[in-house]
């Protein structure tokens, strides 16, 4: 799985950290990964260190540390999952509904957004494709509740390509002024660096509440 878009720059700086993680998820060595890779371990030294590194090395490490469960593109040792969503998250109070068509470059071209509560009739809430798809749901979200943003610092955790932020957003309503926390849990999956998959498990009884005008429950 080569780069999507070849680098236009001579080397670049990697996940030195997550280059280790996966190395000891395979229960391998670092002289283990440079056999396997055909590198010196000096040269997979530099890259647990974070040093930059020639985009076809780059690509070579990614295919050696792939597994059948986890294939791995060269941008996945490049770009931060965390990083990634956290701008996300940020520019979503800069520029609301259009996030996805100003930051278009966070976004995989199949991009799928399943929203809970389809059962509880919020408007927002089933299946949203494309940025298309999730301009029209920010711009439903947003008519019926303003974002005040989310936990300072939210859980997240990685279990293979997957990537959970737990914590809560903060919302008002035309019934309610003061803000109300939502508690909820983000399921990310990421692609070449963008996001791919994005699914919103949340407290649908307190959104439900908020929209009615009830914010606390019973």
């Amino acid at each position: 799985m080569t780069w999507k878009d070849p680098p236009p720059r001579t080397s670049l700086p990697v996940l030195g950290d997550d280059i280790r993680k996966l190395r000891n998820d395979r229960g391998w060595t670092q002289q283990r990964l440079a056999e396997e890779s055909g590198f010196t371990s000096r040269l997979i030294r530099k890259a647990e260190s974070g040093t930059p590194l020639h985009p076809d090395t780059i690509d070579i490490l990614a295919e050696t540390l792939s597994t059948p469960e986890q294939h791995l593109a060269p941008e996945d040792l490049v770009f931060s999952d965390a990083l990634v969503i956290s701008t996300f998250y940020l520019a979503l109070s800069d520029y609301g509904a259009d996030v996805g068509y100003k930051m278009s470059h966070l976004f995989d071209d199949e991009l799928m957004v399943w929203i809970a509560g389809e059962e509880t009739g919020l408007p927002f809430a089933g299946v949203w494709r494309g940025l298309d798809g999730l301009h029209e749901y920010f711009s439903i979200l947003l008519k019926c509740f303003t974002y005040h943003g989310g936990d300072k610092e939210p859980e997240i955790l990685r279990t293979g390509e997957d990537v959970f932020v737990i914590g809560s957003t903060y919302w008002t309503s035309e019934h309610s002024s003061t803000p109300v926390g939502v508690w909820q849990v983000n399921r990310y999956k990421l692609r070449r660096g963008r996001i791919l998959e994005w699914k919103n498990f949340y407290d649908t009884a307190a959104a439900v509440r908020l929209a009615d005008g009830h914010p606390k429950s019973e």
